[in-house]
């Protein structure tokens, strides 16, 4: 069905297409990365002009980075609200096509899964921006937030240095928060150059999409309740989809495997395997 409707897109914007899409709640959301963006290299032609469909949010400055190099000059789909490094692409693109869904996000939200940081060179400098965090009951909290205020710093100045010239605190997270996004109008005052667009495929495309990643289902269980008193019974392990980048020829996904999760974050481990349609 993805095949499918990536290639109605392609007969109606008479490009190639490439499908960026993650898994976004919490239980199973997958941060991409720059591994992820080196299956992108392998999907695309250097010689074609590409739409990128963007669905998702969390994920690393270098994915972003990758892929619009791999990309060049590339146009982009968002159809539903989407953040961080998703939010970076789109802002590269040359048309933004957005649908009556859309929005896009805060670009320096961050990532899913902030690991324990160790207070390095290049976190330290933000350590006294906390001003006095009480850290008694998280320790590593110092380490976190401020990795995740070099990110911030970080994807400024990445943006800056590669998309049009903006007023970029309209698309900050200290002033959207995590849930909410600028709309095609918006985004089109900005300085953007947009278009609407409202495409049958695309709508397919979105549903297929919640489905296979899970955003419409219930948080997955780790372990039930035994028959036996003070006894539980843990769920057999199961690979589950956190991601898909996709053409309409070829595509890789991300499995994530239940019975692998991290030991120190709990988030479920996983690998990526290639299928031809």
């Amino acid at each position: 069905m993805i095949y499918k409707s990536i290639k109605a897109l392609e007969k109606n914007l008479k490009t190639k297409v490439l499908l960026i899409a993650n898994a976004t709640r919490p239980d199973i959301a997958v941060d991409l990365n720059e591994l992820a963006a080196k299956h992108i290299r392998t999907l695309c032609k250097a010689d074609e002009k590409y739409t990128v469909v963007l669905f998702g949010g969390g994920g690393t400055i270098g994915f972003a980075d990758s892929t619009k190099r791999t990309l060049g000059s590339f146009d982009a789909i968002v159809g539903d609200r989407i953040s961080g490094s998703h939010s970076l692409l789109a802002l590269c693109a040359e048309t933004i096509h957005m649908s009556r869904y859309a929005a896009i996000g805060a670009f320096d939200s961050g990532l899913f899964w902030l690991p324990e940081a160790i207070i390095d060179g290049f976190t330290y400098d933000d350590i006294p921006a906390l001003g006095g965090l009480n850290t008694e009951h998280d320790p590593t909290m110092p380490g976190r937030v401020a990795q995740l205020r070099s990110l911030q710093r970080r994807a400024k100045i990445w943006l800056e240095a590669n998309a049009t010239t903006f007023d970029s605190d309209r698309l900050k997270s200290v002033n959207l928060g995590l849930d909410t996004g600028l709309s095609e109008a918006q985004i089109s005052k900005l300085g953007f150059t947009t278009q609407s667009f409202h495409a049958p495929a695309l709508l397919e495309l979105l549903q297929v999409l919640d489905e296979k990643l899970g955003n419409k289902s219930a948080p997955l269980k780790r372990y039930s309740e035994s028959d036996l008193a003070d006894e539980v019974e843990f769920e057999f392990a199961a690979e589950v989809p956190g991601a898909i980048i996709s053409t309409s020829d070829r595509s890789f996904t991300y499995e994530l495997d239940t019975g692998n999760p991290h030991p120190d974050t709990g988030q479920f481990v996983g690998g990526w395997s290639e299928s031809l349609i």
